[in-house]
């Protein structure tokens, strides 16, 4: 039997291996890229080469990615909601979750387009140049624009979200139809609570593993199409556009970085501490933050009057004066009553005692 994390430390080693072989893969291809076009820009040999085998191999990589996504989505939402048990639970969650992603996509979309606007990473691109992109790009591109003139708006766009055919929602890659689909299932599966609904979660919790499976062996050929998709850029485009698309991934990597460490960071520390207060009863009651320090507490000590009476009469007992013991000084006498007056359970009866005397 294999320890847990002997196998972790072995998968952190083989995702941050990948991670190397995918730089080296950039790297690979942007290198072999510029030096194609910088040696024979043009040549035909660059053309086949990028036709016949670095193009192939990239989509090839792309449509796995691509099949494998409808049902990594679908078996991962329907047993992440049929999880939750209950209908409570799945409608304080969902309501939170669903506002929480409403605002911080909002917060998104606002700091892309700002930034997008403001720095136009874009402007100098030529437009030969980026004709040129979209027709080595072929039905994906072409794909991609139609699609986008298309896009219903407003109450339209609010109606098409709600699938009228799921399955023609999956082949035309409609990714919140397909995501609506799949929280209608889930919401099924934790209202009806039978041995064969229970057969159907185990048979999507399979799904969802054999999905992931796929994609972590998917995924170890990233190095190759990346490797591919950089000599295809650089070999037929060269530095120019290549500097422009840096821009335009710097563009990208700020916004990404403006929401990750500010936006998220605000609302974790919002949260947090409204959670805090939550939890904490007299923070409920005051609207200051932090709460006041407690009252100090009172030493527990005799009055000075009071203990000179305790220290003679300690000194007078007969313990105290029996010829065998030296007589105490004042101090062991002090430190002897401080002790005891404040260690014996009887020691407030019998200060009380003495004060009456």
């Amino acid at each position: 039997m294999s320890d847990p994390g002997t196998e972790e430390q072995a998968s952190r080693r083989a995702a941050f291996s990948l991670q190397w072989q995918m730089l080296a893969g950039f790297l690979i291809g942007l290198t072999a890229g510029l030096v194609a076009y910088a040696v024979t820009p043009g040549a035909p040999w660059i053309d086949a080469v990028t036709r016949y085998l670095t193009g192939p191999i990239g989509q090839v990589f792309l449509r796995l990615l691509f099949m494998l996504v409808i049902p990594l989505l679908v078996s991962a939402l329907i047993v992440g909601i049929a999880e939750m048990g209950e209908m409570r639970s799945l409608r304080r969650v969902g309501l939170r979750t669903l506002l929480y992603t409403l605002i911080v996509s909002g917060i998104a979309v606002v700091i892309s387009l700002a930034l997008v606007n403001l720095l136009q990473p874009g402007s100098g691109v030529d437009p030969a140049q980026a004709r040129a992109l979209l027709a080595d790009a072929g039905q994906g591109a072409k794909a991609i624009l139609d699609r986008g003139a298309d896009t219903p708006t407003g109450m339209q766009a609010l109606i098409a979200i709600i699938p009228d055919n799921v399955i023609a929602a999956m082949a035309d890659n409609d990714i919140l139809a397909v995501m609506v689909f799949a929280l209608f299932f889930g919401i099924g599966l934790v209202l009806v609570q039978t041995k064969e609904t229970k057969l159907l979660l185990d048979a999507m919790e399979g799904l969802f593993a054999v999905t992931m499976r796929l994609i972590s062996i998917v995924i170890r050929l990233a190095p190759i199409a990346i490797a591919c998709f950089m000599f295809n850029l650089a070999a037929q485009f060269g530095w120019d556009l290549l500097l422009r698309l840096s821009a335009y991934v710097g563009v990208v990597l700020l916004a990404l970085a403006i929401q990750m460490f500010g936006i998220y960071s605000l609302l974790i520390g919002l949260l947090a501490r409204d959670r805090r207060c939550a939890s904490s009863p007299p923070c409920r009651k005051q609207a200051s933050w932090p709460l006041p320090p407690p009252p100090p507490t009172p030493p527990c000590r005799p009055p000075s009057a009071l203990r000179r009476r305790i220290c003679t009469c300690r000194a007078a007992s007969p313990a105290s004066s029996s010829p065998s013991a030296p007589p105490p000084t004042r101090m062991a006498r002090r430190c002897s009553r401080g002790s005891r007056s404040c260690s014996s359970p009887n020691s407030s009866m019998s200060t009380s005692a003495l004060a009456s005397s």
